[in-house]
């Protein structure tokens, strides 16, 4: 199955786009257990020996196996980024094992594509406003201006959520606060990006540095 699927995608040589393959992995197994690889040989018959440096000299596709084996085979630690589309099936593990991560998330697309819209600009704008005039009309006492402005300010958001998803909302944002998968995000991904091949703009030598953002609201 996997050898049809990726001749299907990349060709016949697609093992030469790659310098280890590793199938039946059995996440999230495969980050916690300290288990050996068998290889595949080249009529695809399982060898039950344990793998070792020259069937990825061969370039052998490897079953099973564990972090802790394909680091004792190929060297590798803090310098992998590894890439998924799964926060906590795909990334959270390679993170604890000190791997740097990749997110695909494929619905930034539309995230963005909303934000930058003039209409949502516009509802943006109001609401920092609205946020900023609740502070300065309760210091004024003023009881009925605040119940006003409140009742504006949830039209307001009710309008910025339908413009992600009419009964979901932002996939990031739920109100003045990150969702549960944005936390996730934060917590367990150096990096996140709508699709792989962005990467490719990067030039080997790029170093991503994270934005401040503030934690709280004494934060500066």
């Amino acid at each position: 199955m996997l050898e049809t699927g990726m001749r299907y995608l990349l060709g016949s040589s697609w093992r030469e786009a790659f310098d280890v393959v590793v199938a039946s992995a059995r996440k999230p197994k495969f980050w916690r257990r300290d288990q050996p690889f068998r290889a595949v040989s080249t009529h695809g018959y399982v060898k039950w020996s344990r793998a070792s440096g020259r069937d990825l000299e061969k370039n052998r596709v490897l079953l099973g196996g564990s972090l802790a084996e394909l680091s004792r085979l190929t060297g590798w630690g803090s310098e992998v980024l590894y890439v998924g589309d799964h926060v906590h099936a795909d990334l959270r593990e390679p993170r604890r094992q000190g791997w740097a991560t990749a997110a695909i998330v494929r619905e930034l697309e539309r995230e963005l594509a909303v934000v930058n819209t003039a209409e949502y600009k516009t509802l943006h704008e109001r609401s920092v406003e609205a946020d900023e005039l609740l502070t300065r009309v309760q210091a004024l006492g003023d009881v009925k201006g605040l119940d006003a402005l409140e009742g504006e300010r949830e039209a307001i958001r009710v309008q910025m959520r339908r413009s992600f998803n009419e009964n979901f909302g932002s996939v990031f944002r739920h109100r003045a606060d990150a969702t549960a998968y944005a936390f996730a995000l934060k917590q367990h991904a150096d990096i996140y990006t709508s699709r792989l091949e962005h990467l490719l703009a990067c030039a080997d030598s790029t170093r991503f540095y994270p934005t401040r953002c503030r934690l709280l609201p004494h934060d500066p």
